[in-house]
């Protein structure tokens, strides 16, 4: 009686064995993917900025623009153009 349970229970360390192997290697791919996702964000963070200084830096030669016959825009005031008052908010919203 005493070898079969002797048996029964390497098995068992075996298959305990096995199942910290598998763990291990899945947290190993896991905490891998979790880098790269890292870098991928940072990434994508940075072209948005690129982005938004790009479409500023349109914006702003846009405003250099003086079409022909109007009168020069002399100086660009806070009041005449539309601000956010708070984020996701602008005037006149409810």
């Amino acid at each position: 009686m005493r070898k079969p349970v002797q048996i029964l229970l390497y098995l068992v360390m075996a298959v305990l064995l096995g199942a910290i192997v598998v763990s291990y290697q899945k947290y190993r791919k896991a905490q891998a993917d979790y880098v790269g996702l890292r870098v991928e964000e940072q990434a994508t963070r940075t072209r948005y900025e690129e982005a938004i200084s790009e479409m500023a830096a349109i914006q702003d030669s846009l405003d250099a623009i003086v079409v022909k016959g109007s009168p020069r825009p002399s100086s660009r005031s806070s009041a005449s153009s539309p601000r956010p008052a708070a984020i996701g908010r602008w005037p006149g919203s409810p």
